[in-house]
């Protein structure tokens, strides 16, 4: 969770809720993108849990990416420590990217809900509103993965191979035009 972010009044109840009712490797909520000025953290109402394919998250990833970040995403500790997975060090960029199609294609109990957990404050000025050449050196990140994704959900691999990587270059290409 980013320091300057907020959750809703409900958030560590709903993720306990969802641990201690559900078996799952990950568990993908909702977040919301707000200015602090029009930020609402109340609670969820019904909050419903769906079982859904990693193909089907991966898609979903893919589809809209900032909607998906490692601030609403719990893990269980027995899939990352299994999986050996760990977040990558030493990039400055898109190593949350890296790490959400690891998690994604070696899960194969995927949770979901539409529950508003988390609330990530948009700020004029930040580090993520501003462009550096960083995030061109970072792309390999990504460029590394088609093999992993190959052989751990192929059925995502043709489409992650055909777009994944050349849709970070366009946004670090838009990203460098508008700065």
């Amino acid at each position: 969770m980013d320091v300057d972010d907020l959750v809703s009044e409900d958030y560590v109840s709903v993720l306990t809720k969802a641990a201690k009712e559900n078996d799952f490797d990950t568990f993908v909520f909702r977040q919301e993108r707000v200015y602090a000025d029009k930020a609402s953290t109340g609670r969820n109402d019904a909050v419903l849990f769906e079982t859904i394919s990693k193909t089907e998250e991966l898609e979903r990833f893919f589809a809209n990416p900032t909607k998906l970040g490692v601030y609403n995403i719990l893990c269980s500790r027995r899939f990352l420590t299994a999986n050996g997975i760990i977040f990558p060090v030493g990039y400055k960029y898109y190593e949350d990217y890296r790490f959400l199609y690891t998690v994604f294609a070696l899960s194969s109990k995927i949770l979901s809900s539409d529950a508003v957990l988390y609330y990530y404050l948009l700020q004029d000025g930040s580090a993520m509103a501003r462009f550096s050449a960083d995030r061109i050196n970072c792309l390999e990140i990504i460029e590394e993965l088609s093999p992993f994704i190959k052989e751990n959900a192929p059925e995502f691999s043709e489409h992650f191979d055909k777009w994944a990587v050349s849709r970070l270059r366009w946004s670090v290409l838009w990203q460098g035009a508008m700065a």
